[in-house]
């Protein structure tokens, strides 16, 4: 009995580590080949959420896995949004391009 009360406790708590395993997005933002730093990158729905450093460069975790939905902003850029799968562990994304914002507004 107490053999398998053992294995119980053991499958337990490994179902539990791996419950907790944290999933992280590495990746960086440029402009015409430049790093961006400052970009607000957001998790659609769970709202997790970082900026890019002085190169460009940003990491969200605790992300959960699966499909998500990528938002970049940044005063004078237009908007981005870019869907991903996350899975388990480190994942990383391709560079991404951000394009200057044209304002159209004429002077007054």
């Amino acid at each position: 009995m107490n053999k398998y009360l053992s294995f119980a406790s053991l499958f337990l708590i490994s179902v539990c580590a791996i419950g907790q395993q944290k999933n992280s997005l590495n990746g960086s933002i440029q402009s015409a080949g430049k790093p961006l730093s400052n970009i607000t990158i957001i998790v659609e729905k769970n709202r997790i959420g970082t900026t890019s450093n002085n190169d460009g460069e940003f990491t969200l975790n605790n992300l959960p896995s699966g499909n998500v939905i990528i938002h970049f902003s940044a005063v004078g850029y237009e908007h981005r949004v870019l869907k991903t799968i996350i899975r388990l562990g480190e994942n990383v994304l391709p560079v991404v391009e951000m394009q200057t914002a044209f304002n159209n507004m004429e002077s007054v």
